[in-house]
Protein backbone atom coordinates (compact mmCIF):
# COMPACT_ATOMS: atom_id res chain seq x y z
CA UNK A 1 0.00 0.00 0.00
CA UNK A 2 1.18 3.47 -0.78
CA UNK A 3 0.72 6.30 1.73
CA UNK A 4 -0.30 9.70 0.38
CA UNK A 5 -0.09 12.74 2.65
CA UNK A 6 -3.23 14.35 1.28
CA UNK A 7 -7.01 14.11 1.56
CA UNK A 8 -8.78 11.14 0.02
CA UNK A 9 -10.50 11.52 -3.35
CA UNK A 10 -14.17 12.14 -4.08
CA UNK A 11 -14.80 14.28 -0.97
CA UNK A 12 -14.58 11.22 1.27
CA UNK A 13 -13.10 13.30 4.08
CA UNK A 14 -15.93 15.83 3.87
CA UNK A 15 -18.55 13.09 3.79
CA UNK A 16 -16.99 11.43 6.83
CA UNK A 17 -16.93 14.75 8.68
CA UNK A 18 -20.65 15.20 7.90
CA UNK A 19 -21.50 11.71 9.19
CA UNK A 20 -19.12 11.25 12.12
CA UNK A 21 -17.66 13.39 14.90
CA UNK A 22 -14.03 13.66 13.85
CA UNK A 23 -13.25 16.74 15.95
CA UNK A 24 -10.79 14.84 18.16
CA UNK A 25 -9.61 12.36 15.56
CA UNK A 26 -6.87 12.45 13.00
CA UNK A 27 -8.22 9.72 10.75
CA UNK A 28 -6.63 8.11 7.76
CA UNK A 29 -8.62 6.75 4.83
CA UNK A 30 -8.04 3.83 2.52
CA UNK A 31 -9.20 4.06 -1.06
CA UNK A 32 -8.20 1.07 -3.14
CA UNK A 33 -4.50 0.43 -2.58
CA UNK A 34 -3.78 3.90 -1.21
CA UNK A 35 -3.78 5.19 2.35
CA UNK A 36 -4.62 8.89 2.57
CA UNK A 37 -2.94 10.42 5.61
CA UNK A 38 -3.43 14.21 5.56
CA UNK A 39 -2.43 14.57 9.24
CA UNK A 40 0.82 12.67 8.66
CA UNK A 41 0.07 10.20 11.45
CA UNK A 42 2.45 7.37 12.12
CA UNK A 43 1.14 4.29 10.35
CA UNK A 44 2.45 1.43 12.47
CA UNK A 45 2.19 -2.23 11.47
CA UNK A 46 -1.12 -2.76 13.28
CA UNK A 47 -2.76 0.19 11.58
CA UNK A 48 -1.28 -0.81 8.23
CA UNK A 49 -2.73 -4.33 8.56
CA UNK A 50 -6.11 -2.85 9.52
CA UNK A 51 -6.09 -0.70 6.40
CA UNK A 52 -4.97 -3.62 4.23
CA UNK A 53 -8.15 -5.41 5.30
CA UNK A 54 -10.20 -2.41 4.13
CA UNK A 55 -8.29 -2.37 0.85
CA UNK A 56 -9.11 -6.04 0.32
CA UNK A 57 -12.76 -5.44 1.26
CA UNK A 58 -12.99 -2.68 -1.33
CA UNK A 59 -11.66 -4.91 -4.10
CA UNK A 60 -12.14 -3.29 -7.49
CA UNK A 61 -15.06 -1.16 -6.27
CA UNK A 62 -13.77 1.30 -3.64
CA UNK A 63 -16.38 3.94 -4.56
CA UNK A 64 -19.20 1.46 -4.01
CA UNK A 65 -17.61 0.29 -0.73
CA UNK A 66 -17.39 3.88 0.53
CA UNK A 67 -21.04 4.52 -0.36
CA UNK A 68 -22.08 1.47 1.66
CA UNK A 69 -19.69 2.35 4.49
CA UNK A 70 -21.16 5.84 4.86
CA UNK A 71 -24.83 4.90 4.42
CA UNK A 72 -25.16 1.50 6.12
CA UNK A 73 -24.23 1.22 9.78
CA UNK A 74 -24.49 -2.58 9.81
CA UNK A 75 -22.18 -2.83 6.79
CA UNK A 76 -19.73 -0.43 8.47
CA UNK A 77 -19.74 -2.47 11.69
CA UNK A 78 -19.01 -5.71 9.82
CA UNK A 79 -16.17 -4.09 7.90
CA UNK A 80 -14.59 -2.61 11.03
CA UNK A 81 -14.97 -5.84 13.01
CA UNK A 82 -13.09 -7.75 10.34
CA UNK A 83 -10.28 -5.19 10.33
CA UNK A 84 -10.05 -5.07 14.13
CA UNK A 85 -10.02 -8.87 14.32
CA UNK A 86 -6.91 -8.82 12.13
CA UNK A 87 -5.26 -6.39 14.54
CA UNK A 88 -6.23 -8.56 17.50
CA UNK A 89 -4.75 -11.67 15.89
CA UNK A 90 -1.47 -9.81 15.42
CA UNK A 91 -1.15 -8.71 19.06
CA UNK A 92 -2.64 -11.83 20.65
CA UNK A 93 0.69 -13.75 20.84
CA UNK A 94 2.22 -10.88 22.83
CA UNK A 95 -0.54 -10.59 25.42
CA UNK A 96 0.30 -12.55 28.55
CA UNK A 97 -2.21 -13.03 31.34
CA UNK A 98 -5.63 -11.49 31.57
CA UNK A 99 -4.40 -8.09 32.73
Amino acid sequence: MRIIFDNPPYKIRELCEENFDLSRAKPIWTYGEFIYNPHKREVNNLLLEHEKVHSKQQGNEPAQWWTSYLEDGEFRLKQELEAHRMQYQLVKPYIKGRN
